[in-house]
C-alpha cells in the first residue's frame, strides 16, 4: 500500500482502529455505522495529510439506515457519544490478581485504593496471604496474571471450542456463557464444541430463544416505571435452520431435542400496565408482535442516541412456541457483552426521551398495516 502497488482495500472495521496505511483517496461504507465517532473514524481513513478526500456511505435496507435516507442531515449531525467510566465499586478478581502480582496488598497501607466496604473478605475470598501479612496472587493465576484477563468481555471464558478437521484436536476459540447460547448449540452439556473445516454454501442459525426473567429492579423514572438491574438470559434451543449463505432463504429446519442454558446480564425493562394491554383489544399472539416489535424500535433508538450502542450489543424478548407461562406484559432489553455503565444502564438515563422518539419513528412509519423491515 506504502509503495503503491495495491490500489483498493476492502477490510471489516478492524481499518477504522488509525493504523497508517499510507494515503487513500476515497472510503465506501457499507452500511451507517452504529455510532458518529466510528462512522468519522472510517471516514478519517481518506484525505489524510491534508489531501482531497471523497467519503461514501451505501444505506442498507435495515430500519436505521433507511431513517437516515430520509434524514440525511442527521447522519451528518450526530452529536459525539459520552466518554464513559464506571462509577461501580466491583472489584473483578482478575484485575485484583494482576495487582496483587506488582506488589502484595496491605490492607493497612491500601484500603483507600479500594472503593470496597468489605475489602478484607474481598481479598481473603480471591488472594493469598503470605508470611507478612499481604494478599498476593493466587497460585492458579500463575506465572503471568494478564493472561487470565479477557480483553473482549468481563465474563469468564466457560466455554471452549476445538477444531477437529483431520482428527486433530486443537483449542481454536474460548467462549464466555452469554456469547455461547448465541453460537454453540448443538452440544452443551460439557460446555465443549468440536467443528471441522469445510466448504458448503449455507450456514446455520439458531430458531428461536425463551425470554429472560428479571431477577432485580433498579430505578423509576417519572410517571413511567422503568426499571435495571441484573437479568437471567433463559434460552431454548429447540432446533436451527440451514440457511442459504448467499439468498438467506431457509434451506431445511432441524429439529433438536429442547436444551434451556442460562446465563447472567444486565437488562433494562418496562412493565406494561394491565389497562393499556386491555384497551388494546388484541389476542395474545397480536400483544407479543406488538411488544417484540416495540423493543426493536427501542433498540434502533438507543443505537442512534447512546454511544457504545450497537444492534449486534442488545437484544429482546423473544416468543417461543414452547413457552407455557403466564407473565407480566413488558419490554425488555438486555446487553449481548454486559459491562458496567453499558447500553441499557445509559439508557436509563433518558428512558423518557428514547421512549418519545422511539413513538415518534413508529408514528411516522409509512406502512399502516406493519412496517416491512
Amino acid at each position: 500500500m506504502f509503495r503503491g502497488d495495491i490500489k483498493v482495500i476492502v477490510s471489516t472495521t478492524a481499518l477504522e482502529l488509525g493504523i497508517d496505511i499510507g494515503s487513500l483517496d476515497a472510503v465506501v461504507m457499507l452500511g451507517v455505522p452504529a455510532n458518529p465517532t466510528t462512522m468519522w473514524q472510517q471516514a478519517g481513513r481518506a484525505g489524510r495529510r491534508s489531501q482531497d478526500s471523497l467519503v461514501m456511505v451505501v444505506a442498507d435496507g435495515s430500519k436505521i439506515d433507511q431513517y437516515y435516507v430520509a434524514q440525511p442531515d442527521r447522519l451528518w449531525t450526530r452529536p459525539y457519544p459520552r466518554a464513559v467510566l464506571s462509577s461501580e465499586s466491583d472489584i473483578l478478581a482478575s484485575h485484583l490478581h494482576c495487582a496483587a502480582f506488582e506488589i502484595p496488598i496491605d490492607p493497612e497501607l491500601d484500603r483507600g485504593y479500594f472503593a470496597c466496604e468489605d475489602l478484607d473478605g474481598v481479598l481473603a475470598m480471591n488472594l493469598l496471604k503470605d508470611v507478612d501479612g499481604r494478599w498476593t496472587t493466587k497460585l492458579s493465576y500463575k506465572p503471568w496474571p494478564p493472561e487470565r484477563v479477557a480483553i473482549r468481555s468481563i465474563l469468564a471464558s466457560d466455554w471452549a471450542i476445538f477444531d477437529a478437521t483431520n482428527g486433530d484436536i486443537r483449542l481454536l476459540e474460548e467462549l464466555d456463557a452469554i456469547h455461547a447460547i448465541y453460537r454453540v448449540y448443538e452440544d452443551q452439556s460439557r460446555k465443549v464444541a468440536l467443528v471441522e473445516q469445510t466448504r458448503v454454501d449455507w450456514l446455520t442459525k439458531k430458531r428461536d430463544i425463551v425470554p429472560r426473567e428479571a431477577k432485580k429492579s433498579a430505578k423509576f423514572f417519572n410517571g413511567l416505571v422503568a426499571q435495571y438491574g441484573p437479568v437471567d438470559v433463559r434460552v431454548t434451543v429447540f432446533g436451527y435452520h440451514r440457511v442459504d449463505g448467499r439468498t438467506g432463504a431457509i434451506i431445511e429446519t432441524v429439529e433438536t431435542k429442547p436444551k434451556t442454558l442460562v446465563a447472567a446480564s444486565m437488562g433494562l425493562w418496562v412493565d406494561i400496565p394491565n389497562g393499556v394491554t386491555r384497551s388494546l383489544a388484541m389476542d395474545s399472539e397480536q400483544l407479543g408482535d406488538a411488544i417484540h416489535a416495540c423493543q426493536h424500535a427501542l433498540v434502533n433508538v438507543i443505537v442512534q442516541t447512546n454511544g457504545g450502542a450497537t444492534q449486534e450489543s442488545l437484544s429482546v424478548d423473544c416468543k417461543s412456541p414452547y413457552e407455557s407461562r403466564v407473565k407480566q406484559p413488558r419490554l425488555i432489553l438486555f446487553e449481548r457483552d454486559p459491562r458496567f455503565e453499558g447500553p441499557t444502564h445509559l439508557a436509563l438515563r433518558n428512558i423518557g426521551d428514547i421512549m418519545r422518539h422511539a413513538y415518534a419513528v413508529i408514528r411516522e412509519c409509512e406502512h399502516e398495516e406493519g412496517c416491512t423491515q
